[in-house]
């Protein structure tokens, strides 16, 4: 396909995006699904359309303008979105809260797991104290001579 052929064939889309574009930009509370759904279809084909450009007509000014062209749309659709106060506070007040609540079984078991190994190891070094020793020299990277632990338990 020769580049008329191609800008005869897509140029509709091209427009009706940009077209898009300025409606999404100027009424942004009067925006429907209807119309996010058509900007989100006319964005796939003209970054399809761009791939293709700059397969084969890289120096054309064609694709440039759908360089452009997609790039607003793109910050259009995946902007970053600013978190506010409010919306922390609605996650920690009320998401979180719901998520917990919806999953308390798997956090009350990864919790009682979690407190059988802590009473598992406190009850096991209460018990022989050489334990607390055997982890400590393996964090702290000294050796440990029998003598030396005989003297620390006083024994």
């Amino acid at each position: 396909m020769n580049i008329k052929q191609f800008i005869k064939q897509h140029k509709d889309n091209w427009q009706q995006l940009d077209a898009a574009i300025q409606h999404l930009h100027t009424r942004k509370h009067q925006v429907t699904s209807q119309d996010i759904d058509r900007f989100y279809r006319l964005y796939q084909k003209t970054a399809q359309n761009l791939s293709y450009a700059q397969t084969y007509f890289p120096q054309e000014e064609m694709t440039v303008y759908l360089n452009t062209l997609v790039a607003k749309a793109h910050n259009m659709l995946y902007k970053d979105q600013v978190s506010s106060g409010k919306q922390i506070k609605q996650f920690f007040t009320v998401t979180f809260i719901q998520l917990l609540w919806d999953q308390y079984k798997a956090v009350i078991i990864a919790m009682g797991l979690f407190l059988l190994g802590a009473a598992g190891s406190f009850l096991a070094v209460l018990s022989n104290p050489i334990i607390f020793m055997l982890f400590y020299q393996v964090k702290s990277q000294q050796k440990l001579i029998p003598n030396d632990l005989i003297q620390i338990l006083g024994r």
